[in-house]
């Protein structure tokens, strides 16, 4: 199969990034940070379950921290949540349902929300040939 990139006729750059990362879970925030700016990445972002990363890095590296969490509801439902105001989705990890952090999230600018992990959606996917 032959592949094309869709964005190669267009006058325009990459980021080479990672919007869904855990810290606390063998390495540091710190140690996150230095393996990925070691790799050349540009931007990453904390997504701690139901924490909001406060870990600020050095403003003369080029690599950037976007704030964000990884929010969980009582039934098993994960969405990533990216914003650029860590006091804005600070009360998004107080929320225990989908509709209330949907609400919550839409004051965040610029935030991007992320469905993904299995939740009560994927229970019944099936493959189909």
């Amino acid at each position: 199969m032959n592949w094309i990139n869709p964005y190669s006729i267009h006058a325009c750059f990459w980021l080479r990034g990672n919007l869904h990362t855990h810290s606390g879970e063998g390495l540091t925030p710190q140690e996150i940070f230095d393996a990925y700016e070691g790799l050349g990445y540009d931007f990453i972002c904390l997504s701690d379950h139901m924490k909001v990363n406060r870990t600020r890095f050095p403003r003369n590296s080029r690599l950037m921290l976007l704030p964000g969490l990884e929010w969980n509801s009582p039934t098993g439902d994960h969405m990533n949540l990216i914003g650029f105001d860590r006091s804005l989705l600070e009360p998004c990890t107080t929320e225990h349902d989908l509709d209330q952090l949907a609400s919550a999230s839409a004051l965040l600018p610029g935030d991007v929300g992320l469905a993904d992990w299995p939740g009560p959606w994927h229970r019944d996917l099936q493959w189909v040939d």
